[in-house]
């Protein structure tokens, strides 16, 4: 089974993504797959293989073999994961996936609680200089802060059964 963790932004996806690169042999032998295929070099997620799809530009063949370990590893799980899926087009990670079984999970986050952290992660880095009600203003006409749609893509695609929101 492949699981794709698709985010969302600001949810833990990069606590979650530390840990399982981190830990990636002790999961291996629990069972949990974290492949380097489609991660850059030391990278903790696979937002190389989100950012080819979103350009329309995806390596068929990384995707294959995405397909080929979780095909010769039956019983265990392979765990692809980028909050840069979530603005992806779930029909073309599907045809990329064909007929395995996939899992879609989706970590969300209560909208003000992540504006404050959009906000503070800016500035922390030294590129927000609008202040909060700006950036409260701008989250919420951004697509991404109303996630049904989103879902309703990704269930379209893999089927409501198989998409986790946590």
């Amino acid at each position: 089974m492949i699981i794709l963790h698709i985010g969302l932004h600001k949810a833990g996806s990069t606590t979650v993504q530390t840990y399982l690169r981190d830990n990636a042999d002790l999961l291996a032998e629990a069972g949990v797959i974290y492949p380097a295929i489609g991660r850059a070099e030391r990278s903790i997620a696979h937002h190389r293989l989100a950012a080819e799809l979103r350009a329309d530009e995806a390596d068929a063949g990384q995707w294959a073999q995405i397909v080929t370990l979780a095909q010769d590893n039956p019983g265990k799980r392979v765990v692809i994961s980028s909050e840069g899926f979530q603005s992806a087009d779930p029909a073309a990670v599907k045809r990329m996936l064909g007929d395995h079984p996939v899992k879609v999970f989706c970590y969300h986050r209560d909208a003000a609680q992540r504006f404050v952290s959009v906000y503070g992660h800016g500035t922390k880095n030294g590129f927000r200089t609008i202040d909060f009600d700006k950036v409260f203003d701008n989250q919420f006409g951004m697509k991404r802060t109303y996630i049904g749609e989103t879902l309703k893509a990704w269930a379209d695609a893999f089927g409501g059964d198989n998409v986790r929101v946590r």
